[in-house]
C-alpha cells in the first residue's frame, strides 16, 4: 500500500532529470586562468573559446607580475590551470619551482620567435608578441611646442621636462624589459645616464602600465614608452600617434600550464584554440592587439636579443635601483634638473659657465654604483627579495650615495650662481 506513492515520486523525478539538458545534469568543468594582462584584451579570446565549449566555466584572476608570484607561492596555485603573461620573470619562477607542465612539440613556437623568448619554450607556448613604442598626444605636443620624439635619446632633451610619464619596473614586467634593454644595448654607465635623464623629465610615475597610455590619451601628459598593444587599442583616436622603438627586446606573450593530474587536457585545448589559424589571423585587429606568431618581423626592424641569464639574475637589484634613484627621490631629481636647465639658459653665452653646468649634469646623471657591485649583490643574494640586515644596510648605503649625487650637482650650480653674483657686485 505504501510503496506505490514512493514509486510514482521516483518515476516522476527520473523523467524530469532525463528531460534536462546534459550540462545541467553534469557538473561543468572549471578552468582558472591567472594573468597579468588587463581584463578587456583577454575577454574577446575567452568569448570565442566559450562559444565552442559551452560546458566550461572560466574564471580569470588578474594580478601584476609580482603579485602573481606571491599568489603562486601559496597553496592557491593548485586551483589554477593556466598562466598568461608577458613577464619572463614570472614564467621563469614557475619553471624554477617545477610548477609548469612540459608542452607537446606540436605547439612549439616558430624558430624565429623562439629566438626572442626569454623563457624555456618546452614549458611555455608563445601566443603573440608586441614591440615597444613611443606613444604621444599630437594635440598636447602642438599646444606645448614640442617636437615628435624618435628614440630614447630624444626623451632626455630638456624640452620634454615635465612632459613624460612611465611606470616603474617594480610594478610592470614590460617596463623591466625596457630598462634592461637600455642597459644591455648602451652599457651600464651610458644606459643609466639615459634612464636617469629620462627620469628627471618625468611629470609623474604611473601606478600601472595601462595608466601611461590612459593619461596620454586624456591629454594629461604628452608622451611615454608603452607596450605596443596599448597603442594599437587607441588607433581610433585621431590625435594619438606612435612609432616603434629600435634596440628594445621583443615582448612575447607566454602561456603555461600549471602541472597537475587533472585539467591539463582542457588547458591544452585552450592553447591550441589561441594558436589556431582563425584566432591568430585576426589577433592584431582584436582588443588583444598582439602580432601573430605566424607573422615574422619586418626586415628593417631592429630588436635586441637580451642576455637572459643576466636579465633574470639582477631583476630585483635593477628594480630596487630604479626606485632608489628615481621613484623615491623624483621631486629632488626634478628640482636639480630644473636648476641645470635654468642655468643653461642664463649662461648660454659663457663657455666657462657652460663647462661647469655640464659637470653638474654629468654628476646628476651618473649612477654611483658599478655593474660589478650589482652583480656581486645579485650573486650573493641569488636575486632574492627577502630582506636581512646586510641587504638593508647596502640599500641604505646606495640611497645615501644617490642622494649625495643630487646634492653635489646642486652645489655646483649654487656655487656658479654665487660667483656670478659676486662678480656683478664687484663690477658695480
Amino acid at each position: 500500500m505504501t510503496t506505490k506513492p514512493y514509486f510514482l515520486c521516483f518515476f516522476t523525478v527520473l523523467i524530469i532529470l532525463m528531460s534536462l539538458p546534459a550540462q545541467s545534469r553534469e557538473e561543468k568543468e572549471n578552468m582558472i586562468i591567472l594573468t597579468s594582462l588587463s581584463e578587456k584584451p583577454l575577454q574577446i579570446i575567452l568569448k570565442g573559446f566559450k562559444s565552442k565549449n559551452p560546458d566550461i566555466n572560466i574564471k580569470i584572476i588578474y594580478r601584476r607580475s609580482q603579485a602573481s608570484i606571491k599568489l603562486l607561492r601559496q597553496d592557491y596555485i593548485n586551483n589554477i590551470c593556466l598562466v598568461i603573461s608577458s613577464s619572463p620573470f614570472l614564467m621563469n619562477q614557475l619553471i624554477e619551482s617545477n610548477s609548469l607542465a612540459t608542452l607537446p612539440l606540436s605547439i612549439s613556437p616558430p624558430t624565429w620567435i623562439s629566438k626572442h623568448s626569454l623563457v624555456d619554450t618546452q614549458k611555455v607556448a608563445i601566443i603573440g608578441y608586441s614591440n615597444t613604442v613611443l606613444l604621444w598626444n599630437s594635440d598636447y605636443l602642438t599646444r606645448n611646442n614640442l617636437p615628435i620624439p624618435h628614440n630614447w635619446q630624444d626623451l632626455t632633451n630638456a624640452i620634454y621636462f615635465h612632459h613624460l610619464t612611465m611606470t616603474t619596473p617594480t610594478r610592470s614586467g614590460t617596463t623591466q624589459i625596457m630598462i634592461e634593454s637600455i642597459l644591455q644595448h648602451y652599457g651600464w654607465q651610458k644606459g643609466w645616464r639615459l634612464i636617469l635623464n629620462m627620469g628627471a623629465n618625468l611629470a609623474t610615475i604611473s601606478s600601472r602600465s595601462f595608466s601611461v597610455s590612459e593619461s596620454i590619451s586624456r591629454g594629461q601628459i604628452g608622451l611615454g614608452a608603452v607596450i605596443e598593444s596599448y597603442a594599437v587599442n587607441l588607433n581610433d583616436i585621431p590625435f594619438l600617434d606612435s612609432s616603434a622603438l629600435n634596440n628594445v627586446a621583443l615582448m612575447p606573450l607566454y602561456i603555461g600550464i600549471i602541472k597537475k593530474q587533472q585539467q591539463n587536457e582542457l588547458a591544452l585545448k585552450f592553447i591550441k584554440y589561441i594558436l589556431s589559424n582563425n584566432v591568430q589571423s585576426n589577433l592584431i585587429q582584436t582588443p588583444f592587439a598582439k602580432h601573430s606568431v605566424n607573422k615574422a618581423l619586418p626586415l628593417h626592424q631592429k630588436n635586441l636579443f637580451l642576455d637572459k641569464d643576466l636579465l633574470i639574475s639582477r631583476e630585483f637589484i635593477i628594480n630596487r635601483l630604479f626606485d632608489l634613484a628615481i621613484s623615491e627621490q623624483l621631486p629632488q631629481l626634478q628640482d636639480a634638473w630644473l636648476n641645470i636647465i635654468t642655468a643653461q639658459k642664463k649662461y648660454k653665452h659663457s663657455a666657462r659657465h657652460l663647462k661647469k653646468i655640464q659637470q653638474a649634469k654629468h654628476q646628476l646623471f651618473t649612477l654611483p654604483i658599478t655593474e660589478q657591485e650589482v652583480q656581486e649583490e645579485s650573486t650573493y643574494y641569488q636575486n632574492s627579495q627577502q630582506m636581512n640586515p646586510q641587504k638593508i644596510g647596502r640599500i641604505l648605503q646606495w640611497k645615501n650615495l644617490l642622494s649625495k649625487q643630487i646634492q653635489d650637482s646642486n652645489n655646483i650650480i649654487s656655487q656658479l650662481s654665487k660667483k656670478n653674483d659676486a662678480h656683478e657686485i664687484n663690477q658695480k
